[in-house]
């Protein structure tokens, strides 16, 4: 019946979309292995894939969004979820010791916890089994991320190796503040973040 015609499809379009992606990372993982890509190789799909080709998808993604239906529920609450776990990650690793080394390890594993591959992941499953505005959420959410999780992962790992790295001359506080602003500055004029932001504009602009 209509049903199971519906049911078949579903279980279709997922199953292709997990095929789809569990394909890409198994190539890529054989052409690693069998050192078929060099350090260098790897070097240059990393600076392409984060300095041009995800900022322009976001771009893309960002400026053709429907914000009618843009559900802000649903984004505060993956938002949530992420600084839940970001939260009880640094809780758990700061239980025992709360020393600058332990800061540092503690947002580093905060960072590993909540850092989720969402565009190369989500966004082909999303698509499968929900409309498209769902999927461009996600490249809504990815910078989200960037912007306001990450951060606070870095600063702490900034913070807590600060001390091993500054000058003996110089106070704790300033050497540490030297650590941090340079990495709040990297994130906030990420390709990712300017990207996610002009595309924006030129949807607010274009309406």
């Amino acid at each position: 019946g209509p049903v199971g015609a519906a049911m078949t499809s579903f279980v279709a379009d997922l199953l292709n979309a997990v095929g789809y992606t569990l394909l890409l990372i198994g190539t890529g993982y054989l052409l690693r292995s069998r050192n078929m890509l060099s350090n260098t190789d790897v070097g240059g799909i990393s600076s392409f894939c984060g300095k041009l080709a995800l900022p322009c998808e976001l771009f893309l993604a960002v400026l053709s969004l429907d914000w009618g239906q843009v559900d802000p529920r649903l984004l505060g609450a993956m938002l949530l979820a992420k600084c839940t776990v970001f939260a009880l990650t640094v809780a758990a690793s700061l239980a025992h010791s709360r020393s600058h080394e332990a800061v540092a390890r503690a947002g580093m594993f905060a960072v590993f916890v909540t850092k989720s591959n969402d565009i190369a992941f989500a966004v082909p499953l999303i698509s499968a089994v929900f409309p498209p505005t769902y999927a461009k959420m996600v490249f809504l959410f990815a910078p989200l991320q960037l912007a306001v999780i990450n951060p606070v992962g870095l600063l702490m790992m900034a913070y807590g190796t600060a001390p091993a790295r500054a000058d003996p001359d110089d106070a704790p506080r300033g050497s540490a503040l030297r650590e941090l602003l340079p990495v709040l500055r990297s994130v906030l004029l990420s390709p990712a973040i300017l990207m996610t932001l002009a595309g924006l504009a030129c949807n607010l602009l274009v309406g």
